[in-house]
């Protein structure tokens, strides 16, 4: 016959305990995942976007136009003018940056992209000329085109 031995007990018990202990830290540590991962579900309103256009952050912009994806979202006319001043704020800011490196071939593309944008800014086409003032295109062009 086989001798019980409490040592054994015991070492089964806290193997049980801890394996339990174990499952519910993995639970519980996906579980916080889960919530942390969740897309937010807010939508961006037409005074956050005219706010921002009116403080000149075209950055932020367009960190709002990239974030404010949301599939089946209707959007105003004004936002739809706001989102094309921040596209057409980063077409201007590569065509600048692809101006100032030589780097001509990409340079018809982001004038046709800037020009698309201008033309659907509508009420809000007075910020593509500040964008321009902003990133002194205007001093560019022409140094590029006297260098010629």
């Amino acid at each position: 016959m086989k001798r019980f031995s409490p040592l054994k007990l015991i070492c089964g018990i806290i193997t049980v305990i801890l394996t339990l202990t174990c499952l519910m830290m993995v639970a519980a540590g996906i579980s916080e995942i889960r919530d942390s991962a969740t897309v937010s579900s807010y939508y961006l309103e037409e005074e956050d976007y005219i706010s921002t256009l009116q403080q000149e952050d075209y950055m932020e912009l367009y960190d709002m136009t990239c974030r404010d994806c949301i599939l089946g979202k209707k959007r105003s006319a004004d936002i739809k003018a706001c989102q094309a001043v921040a596209h057409y704020y980063q077409a201007a800011t590569l065509y600048k940056a692809y101006l100032l490196n030589n780097d001509t071939l990409p340079l018809s593309r982001q004038v046709q992209q800037m020009e698309q944008y201008a033309s659907q800014t509508g009420d809000y086409s007075e910020y593509v000329e500040k964008i321009n003032q902003l990133l002194h295109l205007e001093d560019l062009q022409t140094g590029n085109s006297s260098a010629n």
